[in-house]
């Protein structure tokens, strides 16, 4: 899991540096789109990971797709309320930061899987 967190904030980083030639608001909008889903993505993770290893197949199955869910949720939430609440967000600069962080998500087990090999 740290290692995805740790490819989420460089993912971030790597944004925030290319966003600071388009000026502040971008700037804003990166760090909020990519820290909002970091954080919604390490609330879930430790939510999801509490289960113990022993639990039944069905209980590990429904709370992963609980916490998907409610990942999501927040996610759209916290957008919503950025873009109604934060006039000077770009809405290019933070949906593109979110779904960075989302598909680095997705990928990362992958890349981790091809590590250990």
């Amino acid at each position: 899991m740290r290692f995805i967190i740790r490819a989420q904030l460089g993912l971030v980083i790597v944004l925030f540096v290319w966003a600071i030639f388009f000026g502040p608001q971008a700037l804003l909008s990166v760090l909020f789109g990519g820290l909002a889903t970091i954080g919604t993505h390490a609330l879930i993770a430790v939510w999801y990971f509490r289960i113990s290893e022993r639990a039944p197949a069905n209980v590990i199955v429904k709370a992963a797709y609980t916490a998907e869910l409610f990942k999501l949720l927040a996610i759209v939430f916290l957008l919503v309320l950025a873009l109604t609440l934060l006039k000077n967000l770009e809405y290019l600069w933070v949906f593109g930061s979110m779904m960075g962080v989302q598909i680095t998500s997705w990928l990362a087990p992958g890349i981790i899987s091809q590590r250990r090999r």
